[in-house]
């Protein structure tokens, strides 16, 4: 942790979440005719510009310099007014200190005094009495160029990751860290760190290590001069060390009485980097009677893993062919593991063609009613007279109109695994194709509603020296949450009565100012997420907070109010409202 003064105003920064933040202590002097100062008789209109950072727990202390009511009210959601249902006690008292966290709200907005900056229709906006400018900066980010969510990388190869520095300070001024983790995070290391921000774009070398993983992240650590800090995580993306196989083989090795109008098709491990692995270098079928190579065309499945390639002309009959898949072909990460090759195998064609198309004897969505988010399994069953080469699946539903390649479950047993985000109906049509070309399809239907709301994670409780508690959460990703519920209890099992009339909104902070706590008792809270449809998740992990058991009395003619609860309650903003009255 690290206490720096910001232009007089004192701004505890934190590094990363389980950080304990802490007050400090700082002065600000009001007048009506003045303005605001941090030092008594220096008031000037408008006031000084306070910096402070998300998630900063700050403390100043509040002085009357004029005989005058003064309050304080920081504009955090811009609108320019009190939020209806604040909470205002009658102005009393030589000064009082005023603790408040950082909503995350990073950017510029305005601090007011309550009394006296409002126009006649009680609109608070710059440029009037008693206003000043409140700059809220958000820790250090990065955004990253590379890798992104499609990226592929080849392990045991150097990649380098690209990304853009955002702060307050310039991007060479800060310090970075560069971090990867896969496995849900359990596996990972150090790339490098800690080393001096460059000038954006930043680039850093990483040599990737020979693991294999699709949920690899990059994180880049970003501390600033005044130590405030932020992490940043790139979407995941793969991770790719295993060189390609082939699956199966049509005609398959040895076959004979081969079609004359047959197709030869590959089936791959994975995708595969087509243009290579289509190639003459990488693919050829022979004649072996005069060791001619044949001419044809090269077509992929959409995912890379099945190549078809359709002689031209049509193969003689009875004649032996020969197979040939190189060490050229390569899979489709970058740059690519090579197939550990060459291989072959020969096939003889008989003297008729095929004309039966293949028979799919059933199909089935399992489930055929899912959440969003939750895999759906599209099972086909197919036969054919000589043998079916693939099957896929054309998907149509809302904002959704996709192939899917199905994958060979053994005997007449292909299915195709995948998950989606849109609620509503979905139609598919599954096809089989043989050998030779010759189709068949067979449809279905499922259906996706909305997913289980997520508990919120990261709920912490803050006890501040006015004697209010205030929760916080990480926030609920997703476009279905509406906002949260607040519940409070004085045992860990409840029960656990509602703090919020209605939910915050997600827009706004994720906090919440429990304002009615008393000295002396434990509370337990827990929060709760809604969807549009009104809809609570689960409760999230159980939180604990005591305001000292012995309450502080206030000095005489001394009345503090923190109104921020009550604003987040009814609009999801956090306001904080101080008033105060010089003694006669």
């Amino acid at each position: 942790m690290a206490a720096t003064l910001l232009g007089g105003l004192a701004v505890l920064s934190f590094e990363i979440p389980h950080w304990a933040a802490a007050n400090v202590l700082t002065s600000l002097y009001g007048t009506a005719a003045g303005g605001w100062s941090r030092t008594p008789g220096a008031e000037t209109n408008p006031g000084p510009t306070l910096v402070v950072y998300v998630g900063d727990n700050v403390t100043v202390h509040m002085v009357s310099e004029d005989n005058a009511d003064h309050g304080v009210f920081i504009d955090f959601n811009d609108d320019g007014h009190i939020e209806p249902g604040t909470d205002v006690s009658s102005p009393t008292g030589l000064d009082v200190t005023f603790s408040f966290i950082v909503p995350a709200a990073p950017g510029q907005h305005y601090y007011y005094c309550s009394i006296h900056s409002p126009n006649a229709a009680g609109h608070y906006a710059p440029g009037g009495l008693m206003d000043g400018v409140l700059q809220v900066v958000a820790s250090p980010s990065a955004t990253f160029a590379a890798p992104g969510p499609t990226t592929s990388w080849t392990g045991g190869t150097t990649h380098n990751v690209t990304f853009d520095l955002t702060a307050s300070d310039p991007p060479t001024s800060l310090t970075i860290w560069v971090n990867f983790s896969y496995s849900g995070g359990a596996q990972g290391g150090t790339i490098v760190g800690p080393i001096p921000g460059t000038a954006n774009p930043n680039t850093v070398a990483w040599a990737t290590p020979a693991f294999s993983a699709m949920d690899v992240r990059m994180s880049v650590t970003a501390r600033d001069t005044n130590g405030a800090q932020g992490t940043s995580s790139s979407a995941p993306f793969e991770v790719d060390s295993t060189p390609p196989t082939i699956g199966t083989r049509l005609p398959a090795p040895n076959a004979a009485n081969v079609p004359l109008n047959a197709n030869v098709v590959v089936t791959w491990s994975e995708g595969m980097a087509t243009a290579v692995s289509g190639s003459t270098s990488s693919f050829a079928v022979q004649r072996l009677s005069d060791g001619a190579w044949i001419a044809g065309a090269v077509s992929w499945s959409s995912d890379g893993t099945q190549m078809t390639f359709s002689p031209t002309p049509r193969f003689d009959p009875s004649t032996m062919y020969r197979v040939v898949v190189n060490g050229s072909a390569r899979d489709d990460s970058d740059p690519g593991n090579r197939f550990a090759g060459p291989d072959s195998w020969p096939f003889t064609t008989g003297t008729g063609v095929d004309t039966t198309p293949p028979t799919i004897l059933n199909v089935a969505a399992n489930p055929t009613a899912q959440v969003t988010g939750a895999t759906v399994s599209i099972r086909a069953d197919a036969m054919d007279d000589v043998a079916v080469a693939s099957v896929s699946a054309h998907v149509q539903g809302p904002g959704f109109d996709a192939n899917l390649t199905m994958v060979y479950g053994g005997g007449t047993s292909w299915y195709a695994n995948r998950t989606y985000g849109t609620q509503g109906n979905y139609s598919f049509t599954a096809w089989a194709v043989d050998g030779t070309g010759n189709a068949a399809s067979r449809s279905g239907f499922f259906s996706i509603t909305a997913a289980p709301v997520p508990a919120p994670t990261g709920v912490l409780a803050h006890v501040l020296s006015d004697g209010t508690i205030h929760v916080i959460w990480s926030p609920v990703t997703g476009g279905t949450i509406a906002g949260y519920n607040i519940y409070r209890a004085t045992a860990a099992t409840g029960p656990f009565a509602r703090l919020t009339p209605t939910p915050l909104p997600s827009s706004g902070p994720a906090f919440y100012i429990d304002r009615t706590a008393q000295p002396g008792v434990m509370y337990y809270y827990v929060v709760r997420a809604v969807d549009v449809n009104g809809q609570e998740s689960p409760p999230s992990a159980v939180v604990t907070a005591r305001v000292p058991g012995t309450a502080i009395a206030p000095a005489p003619d001394n009345m503090l109010t923190i109104v921020a609860g009550g604003a987040v309650a009814v609009a999801g903003i956090a306001i904080a409202i101080l008033w105060w009255r010089k003694k006669k």
